[in-house]
């Protein structure tokens, strides 16, 4: 199995930065690191994907609302679901799991 390891990128704009953690025909998993405000826009994919705040607090997707989130929230999306995080007024770190990798 090989694992790629890729530095992270400086926050964009929008306040976000990302950091592939692990990438294998299987999955994708990747640490976002979210400034206050910054977000990921609702998004779809064919892939399961899940989200899982590993500090800070933060909005994500459910449904057609974003719901408050804190450390140790995990949320499941389905293949073809709206997926979407955003911090409030701290900074959060989000692991983003994507199987099979898109």
């Amino acid at each position: 199995m090989q694992v790629q390891l890729i530095r992270p990128r400086k926050p964009t704009a929008g306040g976000v930065s990302v950091e592939m953690i692990h990438s294998c025909q299987d999955m994708r998993v990747m640490l976002l690191q979210l400034c206050p405000g910054g977000e990921v826009p609702a998004a779809t994919s064919s892939s399961s994907v899940s989200l899982q705040v590993v500090s800070g607090r933060c909005e994500l997707v459910a449904g057609c609302e974003w719901v408050k989130a804190g450390a140790g929230t995990i949320w499941f999306y389905p293949p073809g679901e709206p997926f979407g995080v955003r911090a409030t007024d701290e900074p959060a770190t989000v692991l983003a799991t994507y199987a099979p990798r898109p």
